[in-house]
């Protein structure tokens, strides 16, 4: 939509995974952690996510809500990386079980300090 900030966007995605694997937090955490020690990718099309969040990216560059000066591919990818740093620590216990929104909501703040436009400074949480 034309008038939800990017960060809201970006916020919104991140948000939806986390829910999704906090619906049935500890078959989700024995999927994460069978999946790392089996030295399979959590995410096989891993690539597919950063695009879409690129895209994201992208759009709020066209918007003028982010950086114009940021490649949106490094972006997209930056955040998936920090958004699996996550859940690799929230499927090894080391996050309380309400945390998991939280926490993705504090990395994607931190990163969207460094993506966002001074005028699209303002974050959705």
């Amino acid at each position: 939509e034309d008038d939800v900030p990017t960060s809201t966007v970006l916020h919104d995605m991140l948000r939806q995974l986390a829910e999704w694997y906090e619906s049935d937090r500890a078959t989700n955490q024995a999927f994460v952690r069978c999946t790392l020690q089996a030295g399979s990718a959590l995410i096989p099309g891993w690539f597919g996510s950063a695009q879409l969040l690129a895209e994201a990216i992208t759009i709020g560059q066209n918007r003028g809500d982010i950086r114009a000066d940021l490649d949106p591919s490094v972006a997209g990818a930056l955040v998936v990386d920090g958004y699996l740093g996550i859940l690799y620590r929230w499927a090894a216990q080391e996050l309380p079980p309400v945390e998991l929104v939280h926490e993705l909501a504090r990395m994607l703040d931190i990163l969207l300090a460094g993506l966002l436009n001074e005028a699209g400074s303002h974050t959705a949480h």
